[in-house]
């Protein structure tokens, strides 16, 4: 029943996430290929944590400590991103005010990620 579940998540969607993972209450590692969004896109991968819940499915990093959740792994992935997009855009717009560890953040994010170029 789990690994039917996992796989019609995978098969219905197109999420950029390496190794496939399965449904169990220990968290699994994977990696976010792409941000899936229109301004923005990933200049490198980047290490993610997913965990499968009773209720939701949680998506975290350990390097700046963001999370995403959902009912499912696609809308986890998707809240996930959002939130490391806005956490990006707020620390950009008040890098010269941020605290030392909060600079580690923004110099981590934007190694990792990058504006799209205007077409």
């Amino acid at each position: 029943m789990k690994d039917e579940l996992i796989e019609r998540e995978r098969s219905n969607s197109r999420e950029s996430v390496v190794p496939a993972v399965s449904l169990t209450s220990h968290p699994q590692t994977a990696q976010i290929l792409s941000l899936k969004d229109e301004e923005y896109h990933l200049a490198e991968s980047i290490p993610i944590m997913v965990e499968f819940l009773a209720d939701k499915v949680v998506v975290s990093d350990e390097q700046i400590n963001m999370y995403g959740s959902g009912a499912t792994l696609n809308d986890a992935l998707r809240d996930y991103r959002a939130s490391l997009i806005e956490y990006f855009e707020w620390l950009e717009s008040n890098e010269q005010t941020l605290a030392s560890h909060l600079r580690e953040h923004l110099e981590w994010l934007r190694r990792h990620i990058r504006r799209r170029e205007p077409v």
